[in-house]
C-alpha cells in the first residue's frame, strides 16, 4: 500500500490542506493519505496552539467524507516534542511505501529539523509548490510538484474568527461548527 503522510499543526485544518491531500492522492497515485496532527511541534510556540485534542478532532471532522483519508494520533500522544524522523521511524513497515508530503513553505525551517539527513535518506519526500519556484534541495528522495493549491493560511483564518468575519470559504462547515461550539480562536491576537 502506498501511503502519503501529511503532517501539520492543522490549527485549524482548512481547504488548502484538503486540496494538497486530494491533489497528492491522485498525482502520486497513492492508496491513502494519513493526516498526522503534531502534538508538541518543537519549532512552534505551543502556547499559541489549540490543544492537540481539538486539532485532532477538527482533522477527523474535516476528512470524514473522504474514504481514502485517515488520521493518526501518533504525535498527539507522544510525550515531549514532535520530530518528523521519530514519526517516520514508528510508521515504517515493509508492507507500506510511505511518501512524506509537505507544502514548500516548510523548507525555510528544515535546517532546524532533527536528523534531517537521516530523514532524506529514509523516505520519499514530496514538496507541493503553490506557485512554480526554483528550490535548492537536491536529493534522490526529494521531489517538487507544482500544484494549483490555494494560499489559505491558518493564521489568516484565526484573524478572521477573532474579527468576527466568515470563514466559510476556507474551512469545512462541520469544522466551523466545532470551532464555534468550543469557542476556539476568539482570543487570537495577531502581531
Amino acid at each position: 500500500m502506498k501511503i502519503g503522510l501529511l503532517g501539520g499543526t492543522f490549527d485549524p485544518i482548512h481547504f488548502g490542506h484538503l486540496d494538497i491531500a486530494k491533489y497528492s492522492l491522485e498525482y502520486l497515485e497513492l492508496d491513502q493519505i494519513l493526516f498526522i496532527p503534531a502534538g508538541l511541534p518543537y519549532l512552534k510556540d505551543n502556547q499559541e496552539l489549540s490543544s492537540p485534542f481539538h486539532r485532532l478532532k477538527m482533522v477527523k471532522l474535516a476528512i470524514e467524507q473522504y474514504p481514502q483519508f485517515e488520521v493518526s494520533d501518533i504525535e498527539i500522544f507522544r510525550e515531549g516534542p514532535t520530530y518528523t524522523i521519530d514519526t517516520i521511524n514508528q510508521l515504517q513497515s515493509p508492507d507500506h511505501e510511505l511518501v512524506l508530503i509537505f507544502g514548500s513553505d516548510v523548507i525555510a525551517q528544515m535546517n532546524k529539523w532533527k536528523n534531517l539527513d537521516l530523514l532524506f535518506d529514509s523516505i520519499s519526500i514530496v514538496f507541493i509548490n503553490r506557485e512554480p519556484k526554483i528550490h535548492k534541495i537536491f536529493h534522490k528522495n526529494v521531489k517538487f510538484i507544482d500544484a494549483p493549491i490555494s494560499k489559505i493560511s491558518s493564521t489568516e483564518i484565526k484573524k478572521r474568527i477573532a474579527n468576527f468575519l466568515s470563514i466559510e470559504d476556507y474551512v469545512p462547515k462541520n469544522v466551523i461548527n466545532y470551532i464555534q461550539t468550543n469557542q476556539l480562536y476568539s482570543q487570537f491576537v495577531s502581531e
